[in-house]
């Protein structure tokens, strides 16, 4: 692993940024163990990537080392948290806090309307002509579903847990403001936080985005295909 040598940018558990003429960001986990972080990756400029083998080697650190988001930030894109769905060509991501029931929501759709789950925890979204895309990307999280398709964004569904099935259209300042919270990206790096502001205006501009309190059956598939029927 590189020395960790200059300023110290950026100093958390997890990640820590230091720059000395070239960026360098390293990568912990947490060792149940030894209870403490241990560094297992650094990447320098996006263009060099160090990588210790460990007892947690697998996607996730992989995707934590690789920084990903920041890579794609750099053209444009922005890596949404959400479950990715197809549905009539177009893509319905359905995003939220963890446990919220995206996936369970994916799933109804697949079951009662014979959607296709292109990813079951994020997408990359890009804007090319005017036009919101989701990309799916090779990384998926515990879900396991990943595809390589790129499709139209129809919708983005904020989801949260309800006793009845109730739906609003967000403003485009509301949907900022609900949406951006669910991206990937270092909240550190200044000129990564303003590309990601950007995309999110563009979108929630461009996009209709809903905040749908919603059952887990069959009437909350019913309740939102209904109501993106109009678009």
């Amino acid at each position: 692993m590189p020395p960790k040598t200059g300023e110290a940018v950026y100093l958390s558990d997890r990640r820590k940024v230091y720059y000395d003429g070239r960026t360098k960001l390293y990568t912990a986990y947490f060792n149940t163990k030894e209870y403490k972080y241990i560094d297992y990756a650094c990447k320098i400029d996006n263009s060099e990537l160090y990588i210790k083998s460990t007892d947690r080697f697998g996607e996730i650190t992989v995707f934590d080392s690789l920084n990903l988001p920041a890579i794609l930030i750099e053209k444009g894109i922005g890596i949404l948290h959400c479950s990715f769905i197809e549905y009539k060509g177009y893509a319905i991501l359905f995003s939220g806090d963890k446990q919220v029931g995206k996936s369970t929501q994916a799933a109804l759709w697949n079951e009662n309307l014979n959607t296709e789950t292109i990813n079951g925890d994020r997408a990359a979204l890009s804007v090319e002509n005017g036009v919101v895309y989701a990309n799916g990307i090779p990384f998926c999280g515990t879900s396991k579903i990943c595809k390589n398709k790129k499709l139209p964004v129809k919708a983005i569904i904020c989801l949260s847990k309800g006793t009845e099935n109730k739906i609003k259209r967000l403003s485009a300042s509301d949907a900022f403001m609900s949406v951006i919270g669910k991206f990937t990206y270092d909240m550190w790096d200044n000129k990564a936080s303003e590309t990601i502001a950007d995309l999110v205006q563009t979108v929630a501009e461009t996009v209709p985005v809903y905040s749908y309190s919603c059952l887990k059956d069959k009437t909350a598939v019913d309740f939102l295909e209904k109501e993106l029927s109009a678009l």
